[in-house]
């Protein structure tokens, strides 16, 4: 019976064609970025003013870094996982790549 309600779910779930997120990652996702912002302008503040004359600075530019990096978790989260699992073989080897070229002198140098 019980296998039969979820099943029905996932179908009502699939025609309207919405993405169900887990609330409480998605909490814990937002409380950690909230609590990382609040450690970036506690810990740069000092220096930004003294540097730019500016206190935000650093702050502005990782709220910045943030929202882009929740709307490329949002838009993550609509991918089907069977993509995921079709490309987890590749994406590993490109990443195990670039983990390779961090090790070459004079690659990737800021």
């Amino acid at each position: 019976m019980q296998k039969q309600s979820v099943k029905v779910a996932e179908d009502r779930r699939t025609r309207r064609g919405t993405v169900r997120y887990d609330r409480v990652l998605v909490a814990v996702t937002l409380a950690l970025l909230g609590l990382g912002l609040v450690m970036v302008f506690s810990s740069s503040a000092i220096l930004a003013g003294d540097k730019f004359g500016d206190p935000w600075h650093y702050f502005r530019r990782q709220a910045v870094n943030a929202v882009v990096g929740l709307a490329l978790m949002a838009l993550a989260a609509r991918v089907p996982y069977r993509l995921y699992r079709y490309l987890a073989y590749p994406i590993l080897g490109v990443t195990a790549l670039l983990l390779l070229l961090v090790l070459i002198p004079g690659v990737g140098g800021i």
